[in-house]
């Protein structure tokens, strides 16, 4: 489920943000700037796995260690040159609802929350990150919410209105089976 939202992402709900990052261990702009001051030792984490080059375009570093998780997608080798191919492999990786951490552990997806990946300085064009999206992701079974305007400090509506309506059916469904 598709969510369309606007506000700020760092205010989610959701279990995980997505944002789309370099195979270069820098996060100097956009989105991936404010992950940098957010989540420092998350930064720390990717700039050591770059330097070792065991991110490649197209894989997912996923940090568990914050709420909400941090989905790094690997949409770009250089800087402002994403590539559909790389938010493709990693828009197929999250589509199964579960992410391999390491080798022996994996993250069960409940909701996630992204930017418009690679269309900021990532250089693509929305339109085709977003058929992209609806293709691999239309019909999974947890919201993903689609932040289409940052706006700092503003909560989004479209998700506090999902939220509230989740709450609504987990009480009503509560209540059924009390009264059982």
């Amino acid at each position: 489920m598709l969510i369309y939202c606007q506000g700020d992402i760092f205010l989610t709900k959701a279990q995980c943000i997505a944002h789309g990052c370099n195979t270069l261990g820098k996060m100097g702009a956009g989105i991936a700037k404010e992950m940098r001051a957010l989540f420092p030792a998350m930064y720390e984490e990717y700039k050591k796995l770059c330097k070792s080059e065991e991110l490649k375009a197209g894989d997912i570093f996923v940090y568990t260690k914050s709420k909400p998780y941090i989905l790094n997608f690997m949409t770009q080798c250089g800087f402002y040159n994403a590539k559909l191919e790389y938010i493709s492999q990693c828009l197929d990786k999250i589509k199964t609802g579960k992410l391999q951490i390491d080798k022996c552990q994996y993250l069960t997806i409940d909701s996630v929350a992204m930017p418009k990946i690679g269309c900021n300085l990532g250089k693509l064009n929305w339109n085709d990150v977003h058929k992209l999206i609806k293709d691999k992701l239309e019909n999974i079974g947890f919201p993903v919410f689609i932040y289409k305007e940052y706006i700092p400090k503003k909560f989004s509506f479209d998700e506090e209105i999902y939220w509230r309506k989740k709450e609504g059916q987990n009480e009503k469904e509560r209540i059924v089976k009390t009264n059982f």
